[in-house]
């Protein structure tokens, strides 16, 4: 919104100095009023409407407490769900409740790469965000969008002491039913951007 009042402003300065200049000055500063009253009505609609990320005070925030994660401006979102998880369970689907004790396994989810270390080696898929419509939240939030695939990986619903709770798009699975997952942040200092071997 920033970019868009200076913008505004210097445009406003280069059309005075334009106009002021004409022979027709009376008449072309008629209607540069009007047209900057139009500019101005514009402007402060788009400014009361907007949703600007940048104005969030992420000192005052519990990251590792959030009860409606899926309700959170994206920067939220990101900075609770981003770091190194262990799987605790799976829920959903046509079996009952998975319960994951492979010590070894991990999932990585960085800026930009959500990726899965297991005994046999790693994979992952590469993701952005995007704001959708989720039938089961009944609510719009942003679900990290899988690149390769071209449909939504996951959408994440709480975070409880560290404890994440997120579902992933049932398109994945013949069943056509969603995956529950509890994830466990494990290691806070490890570096989610370093590449894994």
């Amino acid at each position: 919104m920033k970019r868009i009042s200076t913008v505004l402003f210097f445009l406003t300065l280069m059309c005075q100095t334009v106009f002021s200049q004409s022979p027709q000055r009376g008449m072309v500063k008629s209607n540069f009023s009007g047209l900057l009253a139009f500019l101005l009505i514009i402007v402060g609609g788009i400014s009361s409407c907007a949703n600007n990320d940048d104005d969030i005070d992420m000192s005052q925030i519990d990251f590792s407490n959030i009860e409606n994660l899926y309700e959170q401006p994206l920067p939220v979102i990101k900075k609770c769900v981003q770091g190194r998880w262990k799987p605790f369970v799976s829920l959903g689907g046509e079996h009952d409740p998975s319960y994951y004790d492979d010590s070894g396994r991990f999932n990585v989810i960085n800026t930009d790469r959500v990726i899965y270390v297991v005994e046999y080696g790693t994979w992952g898929f590469n993701y952005t965000w995007k704001r959708k419509f989720v039938e089961y939240l009944n609510n719009e939030t942003y679900v990290m969008w899988d690149n390769t695939r071209k449909q939504d990986s996951y959408y994440f619903h709480s975070i409880k002491n560290d404890t994440l709770v997120l579902t992933d798009n049932h398109s994945f699975y013949a069943s056509d039913i969603s995956h529950t997952f509890v994830w466990i942040r494990i290691d806070d200092e490890f570096d989610i951007n370093k590449p894994l071997h």
